[in-house]
């Protein structure tokens, strides 16, 4: 039975697989973050890339493992998307310019919970490059 089930789940996958939209793979590499605390201090920063996905016919991404809908700006080559964690009380706003590969996120954390006040943290800004499927 168990056989019978993963051989199903292939099956499934496969076929899902033929029809499924072909997206565009990017390894984006952090480079500096700017606090707005004292915005004319750089952070140079150098860790490990990170993988974002897109899928532009159905406009969707994949980034830190969460798949996010975009938006294309108007009268610009960026796309641009957010996330919201409303528990943890945070926000963070992404913009990526398709010429240019740059990406830039920016955080946002709650300062007033009566008037649901948000204010910028940092910003961040990765430079993105396409990489091959295997």
């Amino acid at each position: 039975m168990k056989k019978l089930f993963i051989l199903l789940l292939l099956t499934l996958g496969f076929i899902g697989s033929a029809n499924a939209e072909e997206g565009v793979n990017l390894i984006c590499e952090r480079y500096q973050v700017i606090f707005a605390s004292n915005p004319l201090e750089i952070h140079k920063i150098k860790d490990k890339p990170e993988s974002l996905v897109i899928f532009y016919e159905s406009k969707r991404l994949i980034h830190y493992g969460s798949s996010e809908t975009f938006v294309k700006s108007k009268n610009s080559n960026q796309i641009v998307w957010k996330y919201f964690n409303e528990k943890n009380q945070w926000r963070r706003y992404y913009s990526l310019d398709r010429t240019t590969g740059i990406l830039s996120e920016r955080l946002q954390m709650l300062v007033n919970i009566k008037n649901n006040e948000y204010q910028d943290f940092n910003t961040t800004f990765w430079q993105c490059k396409k990489s091959e499927n295997l």
